[in-house]
Formats: C-alpha cells, sequence, structure tokens
C-alpha cells in the first residue's frame, strides 16, 4: 500500500517522505521490496535460459547485525577481504551486481582462496546464466573451504541449474548440517525433496525448517506446498497464508494460496491471489503460465484472450518453458483450431528437452511423457491415427508409469480391428496409476463385443475433454445422446466429481437399434460405479464396479445378404467387480496391484438350416489377481508383473432336432427312437499364469532399446501350453525430425476373464496381443519409420509380418493339433 516515487528505477521517496536509505537501482529481473523501517530489499530472479525458474534468496554470509562499513579503504588489512565481501554480498542482496563483482575482485586480490567471495561469484554467473562457470566456482569455494555453509548452498544452485538435483539436495544437506539452526537450509533441502518426488521426506524437512526458524516465510512457503501435494488443503491454505504475513511480496507463497483455494472450488477467488503472484513477479514465466490457464478454466468469450495474452507473454519471458506452450495449445484445442494446437504442442515437446528430468520444481508442471500423449491426441483430433499411435507409444518408452500415456493408447487402440485386448488393457492400467481426479469414466469403454459401429453409437468422450487443467473439488455432468432411423437410439450419462480426497464417477450407457433387416436388433445397458481414494500421499485404493445386460439377434455380416438366421438369439449379463491399489514407495517407482472377479451368464438359441434348434446357457465365474513394479530413472525404466486367473465354466446344452422332421414328430426307428432331445453339460477350468519383466533403456540419448521376456502358462481342458517369450524392441531418432523402430516379439494368447492385462502391450510401437483363440503361439516381426517431412507434413511406413501357430481342438478326442498361418499388415500413412 506504499506510493513509491521512482525516477528512472531509482526509489527516492515514498508517500511518507523521503526514505533514510541510499537510492536503489531496479533493473529487469528484480524486485524491490519498502517497507516498515527495514531498508530496501532487492530479490533476484534466477532465470538460466535452460532451467527451472526459481527466485534465489541467498544465504547471509556475515552475522545479520555486523555493521557495514561503507568504506573498506579504512579496514585494518587482515579484516579488509572480509569487510568487500560483506560488503559484496549485501550489494548482491540489493541487485546492485556490478559493484558487488568490483568488491568480490578486490577482496580476491587480497585473499585468492577465498571460499565466500568464490561463492558469491557462483553466484552472480548464475545469475547471468553461465552455470559451467558457476559450478566451477562453487567447487572451488567448497574445496577451499569445506566446512563454509554458504559455499555448498552455492554449490547446491549450481548443481539444479544443471539438472543434477540429487547432487543439489547432497549438497543442501551438507550445508544444514554446517548450521544445523538454519532454517533457510533447511527450506532448501524440502524444496529439493519436494522437486525429486519425495513428499514424506520434504515434510518432515519442511517442518523442521519451521521449527528452526518460524519468521522465515519461505519455510512456511515449502510446507505448504508439500501439504499441497498430499491434498491437505486446509493446512496447505494456512501454511501460505502465515508465509504472506510474514513476506507479503514472496510471489510463489500467493501462488500456492491460489492454487489450494482452487482445490476447494473456489476458482474465482484463487484465480485472484495467483493475479497478485503475477503483479508481484511481473516477469515469471510460470506465473503467467498459471493465470492464464485460470483465465482459460473461467470458460467465457472475455476469459479466452486473456489466456491467450497471459500465455504469449509467458512464451516471451522465457522462450525455453515449454508449459505456456502446452496450455496455450490446449485452449486453441478447445477453440476447435487444432492444427494451431498440434503447432503450439510440437513446440512444447521440443522445448521440454531442456528439462527431461524435470517432473516439477514444484510438482506443478506436466512431465516430458504427458506432453508427448498431448501432442498424439491433437494428431488424433485431426484424423492422423497411426501417428497418434507411434506418438503414445513413444511416450510410454519414456515413462511406462505416465497414466496420461496409457489412456491415450488405450483410446488410439479402439478404432484398430482385433485389439480390444489391448485398449482394454492400457485403460485398465491408466486408471491404475492416475491420481484423483474428475475424469469421467466411460461405462462402455472397457467392454467388447459390442458391435456398434464408429460414429453410430453415443459420442467416444477424447480423454480429458472435459477435464478442468485445475483440480478442485465440484461435481460435472457429462451427457451424450444420438437418434437416426432404423429405430435407433443411444445416451451415455456420467456425473463425477471430486471431494478433497475422494474422487468418484458413476454412469449408464444405453443403445438400441432394430438393425437394417429382419432379426438384426441389438441393445446394450451398462452400469459403472467408480471411486478412488488417496489415503496417503503414497497410497491409492479404488474400487469399480460394472455391469452389463445386451439382448441380440444375428448380427452377422455374410457374403450373401440372405445367409442369416431369424430365429438366432445371445443375451449376456455380466457383472464385475474390481479393487485396485496404487503404491509409490519412491518417486522413482511404483506397484499397482488389480483384482478382478467376473460373473456372467450368457444364453444361445440358435437354429440351423435343417430346423434342429441350439440351446446353451453358459455361466462363467472367475478370478484375476495381477500385480506389476514399475522403476524408471533417466537411463532406463523397468517393468516387472506376474498374473494368475482362474475361471470356472458351467455349460448346459440342449438340442433339439425334431424340427428337421416332417410334423416335429422325431421317427421311432434307430438311431433315434423317438428320442431328438439331447442334453448335456459340460463343466470345465481355464487356468492362467503369467510372468514378466521388460526394460527400456535410453542410451544414447536418440535410442531406446527395450529388452523383454514373459512366460505364460495356459490350462484349459485338453489344452496346456507353457512357453517363455523373448521381446526385442529399438527405436532411433537418427535425425530431430525421423525415427526408425524395430521390433521381434513372441506371445501366447491367454484366457483373460474381463480380456485386460497389466502386461505392456506393445514393443516399439507395435501391438503384441490381438484377439486369437486361447493358447495361440505367435511371433510378430515389424520395422517402421515415422517422418516429420515438413513444419505441416508427416508420413510413415510400417510393415510386419506375424505367425501365429493356432491350437485346435478335437472336440471328440480331445486330441490337440497346431495349425500355422501367416499375416502381414503392410501400411503407409501421408498426413
Amino acid at each position: 500500500s506504499t506510493d513509491l516515487s521512482v525516477i528512472e528505477g531509482k526509489v527516492l521517496a515514498t508517500s511518507a517522505g523521503p526514505t533514510p536509505f541510499p537510492p536503489q537501482t531496479v533493473t529487469s529481473g528484480q524486485t524491490l521490496t519498502v517497507g516498515g523501517n527495514e531498508p530496501p530489499a532487492i530479490k533476484l530472479l534466477i532465470k538460466p535460459a535452460d532451467a527451472v525458474q526459481w527466485t534465489l534468496y541467498y544465504p547471509p554470509i556475515t552475522p545479520a547485525d555486523a555493521v557495514l562499513v561503507e568504506d573498506c579503504r579504512d579496514v585494518a588489512q587482515d579484516g579488509r577481504a572480509s569487510c568487500l565481501i560483506a560488503r559484496a554480498e549485501w550489494l548482491l542482496r540489493a541487485g546492485r551486481v556490478d559493484e558487488a563483482q568490483l568488491n568480490i575482485g578486490d577482496a580476491l586480490a587480497i585473499a585468492p582462496y577465498s571460499s565466500d567471495a568464490k561463492a558469491l561469484s557462483s553466484i552472480i554467473s548464475l545469475v547471468r546464466n553461465d552455470k559451467a562457470e558457476a559450478l566451477r566456482l562453487a567447487k572451488e569455494a567448497v574445496d577451499a573451504t569445506p566446512d563454509s555453509a554458504p559455499a555448498w548452498l552455492a554449490l547446491s544452485y549450481a548443481q539444479q541449474a544443471d539438472f543434477k538435483l540429487e547432487s543439489a539436495l547432497t549438497s543442501a544437506q551438507r550445508a544444514a548440517e554446517l548450521t544445523p539452526s538454519s532454517a533457510l537450509a533447511f527450506a532448501r533441502i524440502a524444496e529439493l525433496q519436494l522437486s525429486l518426488g519425495w513428499t514424506r521426506e520434504a515434510m518432515k524437512t519442511a517442518k523442521q525448517a519451521v521449527a528452526s526458524n518460524p519468521s522465515e516465510s519461505r519455510a512456511h512457503m515449502i510446507l505448504g506446498f508439500v501439504h499441497l501435494a498430499q491434498i491437505k488443503v486446509k493446512e496447505a491454505r494456512e501454511n501460505f497464508e502465515h508465509a504472506i504475513e510474514l513476506d507479503s511480496t514472496e510471489p510463489l507463497s500467493r501462488l500456492g494460496l491460489g492454487l489450494a483455494i482452487i482445490r476447494r472450488g473456489k476458482l474465482g477467488e484463487g484465480r485472484e491471489q495467483i493475479e497478485i503472484a503475477v503483479a508481484l513477479d511481473p516477469t515469471n514465466s510460470l506465473l503467467r503460465s498459471y493465470v492464464g490457464k485460470a483465465y482459460y478454466e473461467e470458460n467465457t468469450k472475455e476469459r479466452d484472450p486473456l489466456a491467450a495474452t497471459q500465455f504469449g507473454i509467458a512464451k516471451q519471458l522465457d522462450p525455453n518453458d515449454p508449459t505456456p506452450s502446452l496450455y496455450e495449445a490446449i485452449l486453441k484445442q478447445s477453440l476447435n483450431r487444432p492444427i494451431e494446437a498440434l503447432e503450439d504442442l510440437r513446440a512444447s515437446t521440443e522445448r521440454n528437452d531442456n528439462r527431461a528430468i524435470y517432473r516439477s520444481r514444484l510438482l506443478l508442471d506436466e512431465d516430458l511423457a504427458a506432453r508427448g500423449a498431448s501432442l498424439a491426441r491433437v494428431y488424433d483430433n485431426l484424423g492422423f491415427e497411426q501417428l497418434a499411435l507411434v506418438e503414445a507409444m513413444k511416450s510410454l518408452g519414456i515413462d511406462p508409469a505416465n497414466h496420461s500415456a496409457h489412456r491415450f493408447l488405450s483410446d488410439a487402440y479402439a478404432a484398430q480391428p482385433r485389439h480390444e485386448i489391448a485398449q482394454a488393457s492400457e485403460l485398465l492400467q491408466s486408471q491404475l496409476l492416475q491420481p484423483i481426479n474428475i475424469n469421467p469414466v466411460q461405462p462402455q469403454l472397457p467392454e467388447k463385443d459390442l458391435h456398434i459401429l464408429s460414429g453410430a453409437g453415443p459420442g467416444r468422450t477424447a480423454f480429458n475433454e472435459f477435464t478442468p487443467l485445475f483440480e478442485g473439488n465440484g461435481v460435472q455432468l457429462n451427457l451424450t445422446g444420438i437418434a437416426g432411423n432404423n429405430d435407433t437410439r443411444g445416451d451415455e450419462l456420467v456425473v463425477s466429481g471430486i471431494a478433497d480426497r475422494v474422487s468418484y464417477s458413476i454412469g449408464q450407457f444405453h443403445y438400441e437399434s432394430e438393425g437394417f433387416r429382419s432379426n438384426n436388433d441389438l441393445k446394450h445397458d451398462i452400469y459403472n460405479l467408480f471411486v478412488q481414494a488417496q489415503l496417503t500421499d503414497r497410497l491409492n485404493v479404488q474400487f469399480e464396479y460394472r455391469s452389463r445386460e445386451s439382448n441380440q439377434g444375428d448380427l452377422r455380416l455374410n457374403f450373401d445378404p440372405n445367409d442369416f438366421s431369424i430365429f438366432d438369439r445371445r443375451r449376456i449379463e455380466q457383472d464385475t467387480p474390481r479393487l485396485g491399489l496404487h503404491f509409490s514407495p519412491s518417486a522413482q517407482s511404483d506397484l499397482i496391484l488389480s483384482l478382478i472377479h467376473t460373473d456372467r451368464t450368457e444364453n444361445l438359441h440358435q437354429v440351423d438350416a435343417t430346423g434342429a434348434t441350439v440351446g446353451a446357457d453358459l455361466d462363467s465365474k472367475g478370478d484375476d489377481v495381477q500385480a506389476q513394479y514399475l522403476f524408471r530413472t533417466h537411463l532406463f525404466n523397468v517393468t516387472a508383473g506376474f498374473g494368475t486367473s482362474e475361471i470356472h465354466n458351467h455349460k448346459r446344452e440342449v438340442v433339439d432336432i425334431s424340427g428337421a422332421f416332417p410334423g416335429g414328430m422325431c421317427p421311432p426307428f434307430p438311431p433315434f427312437f423317438g428320442v431328438c432331445v439331447f442334453p448335456t453339460k459340460i463343466d470345465t477350468t481355464n487356468k492362467q499364469l503369467n510372468a514378466y519383466v521388460y526394460t527400456n533403456v535410453n542410451w544414447p540419448t536418440d535410442m531406446i532399446w527395450t529388452f523383454g521376456l514373459s512366460h505364460d502358462s495356459v490350462e484349459d481342458g485338453p489344452l496346456d501350453v507353457k512357453k517363455f517369450n523373448p521381446k526385442l524392441g529399438w527405436q532411433w531418432n537418427f535425425t530431430n525430425n525421423a525415427r526408425l523402430r524395430l521390433a521381434y516379439m513372441e506371445t501366447v494368447k491367454r484366457a483373460l476373464i474381463v480380456d485386460q492385462t497389466l502386461e505392456p502391450t506393445q514393443i516399439a510401437g507395435f501391438n503384441q496381443f490381438f484377439d486369437d483363440f486361447n493358447g495361440t503361439k505367435a511371433k510378430r516381426y515389424g520395422i517402421g519409420l515415422d517422418a516429420t517431412l515438413r513444419n505441416n507434413l508427416y508420413g510413415g511406413v510400417e510393415l510386419s509380418k506375424r505367425e501365429p501357430e493356432i491350437a485346435i481342438v478335437n472336440a471328440a478326442t480331445g486330441q490337440i493339433t497346431f495349425e500355422d498361418q501367416r499375416e502381414t499388415l503392410d501400411r503407409v500413412y501421408l498426413y
């Protein structure tokens, strides 16, 4: 609320009169705080051109009550170097870097090995984006005085700028060991721990920082972000408000407060806090991106231009930040400008290469794999189906634990024939890995064999199409419908919401049609209940219940259009409860568990050309248990797991051949003796067991090597198949715009109770699970080339060969033979 009189960047006076302090010069990248009787404080905004921004509060290296000498020439020779360094530090904290450098140079002339002087010089080099020099000077400072806390903190900042977060954390921990009462050092440790995803450790350290010095605003701010990551919104808001009370000029505290308020479902109030953050630090690209997101979220014609303006400013402030390009692409996609959205998403992905290690500085931004998934969705919206598959699969090669990449790949598979297992499996993996969110769970997505032509049913909503960019408490309704001739009607209604640590989705799907001929009718009713709860910052549990009822006539399409039955009927009733668990023991590892039970009844009634009828009732009950462990580093990732299932089938069949005889009378002579009805009962048990391990090695940086091995065991009546299956894949970005893919894999088709598995579905972009007969052994070879020929021209070629060995069981003798087949799939595309 203080009015400042500023001439040529110098603060000369306030509304209370002339300041008692010397005039201060404010330059680009600095903020000035004036208040009370404290000296004006100029803060430096560190902006390396290819690193994450952060506001640097350099820790003091002289006592707070030290007397600042105006002219160090009057100081004795043995204390002159310390005087110059103390003055240089004051000048540096005030933003007067050039003057500080002169004092540091004079100090080094007196004491060439001064650790404090080199630490200050390291910070100056960092401000000027000379990361190599900053790292060299910081290391020299530590070597000169290994027990200097400021030297270790300077090294921590230099290592962070070089994307070595673990090393930066180690250096900050060393500084804290040397100064056990330093709240600033502990706050620095907590910030780095949170950046690495170590939420629990960050919580402990942030509390320690607050306890060391309750008046240190940054400690409260970091504690607020930790609470926000744990969805402890009330505590987070209290932390941010306390931090603002201690330092009302800190923009990140305002950002955190805004996010906490939005998390409670108060978008407008939260947006106001983010606007204040932007006002406090107008040159911060990240803050501009977030206020643009808030404008976009308000979803009005007046706000959309404001959002676009903020994203544009953010890109100008930090041309290497991928965040504003990502959000602007989402904005343009919602405005039906997909080509411009594609251009922005490509720019976001290219810029993200410079920050590939980061998920986020404070877990606020999306990572590289998520950007790849968003890019693929836009390709899909433009009709670039093959390129969409390639981009989604590339994202999973980078991070197999990314839920959004799994979900997009599931959506992309939906249009591919014989990919039902892969589509449903990717959906399951996405659900198990996802955080609390308001995404609607579409009831029909996990179901197969629906016989609805693409575009002829209720619209398939794209992933995240109606999802807000901010997660907050609230409820949303999604309703789609269709009506057409032949008495075709369909609708899908889903209510989803978030309540603090719980998200839910309740939906129903209905579709019916009389078809285009007799007995061609079809009717589906599917219901879905999904609930997910975040019990701790590392543990998520979810429960899903699906119920399906389907009735249909003869839907076959034969070469002869008159070759169909007016009597054949099929009815399906199925209930499937599922329990899922996601545990993250560390930021680099995830454990997911899936327990599925199914109870299915299928009724068939068929009449053949002779008039004989077959009525069959098949009851199937099964249980499926699967577990998977994912570990990832910058150079490689590992996916390992196992699964076991057991399905009990009870089949009751009645064959009535009386319709084949005149008058429906069964002949009294052999072999009938007046008996034309033959009932049978068959009980079978299917047992499946599989185990697997896959690793993707990102070395060198333009290559991804995939190595895998699985073992499958299939016991289905007389069928008993046990086999080890090798997997090999290679992807090479031999230019910035072209990628070569090679793959070889062997598989065994298992009997899956709901056609869902946690095992990776693809190798180097080639699907490995097809809807074959149970027990089918197959080999697949593939080569593909994908290229960006120009900025708006994409093309590629994919050649593959598949060699299935289909198991054929002789029903009379139980003898099993394998029939060799060959499949080739060649595809060329130009978009």
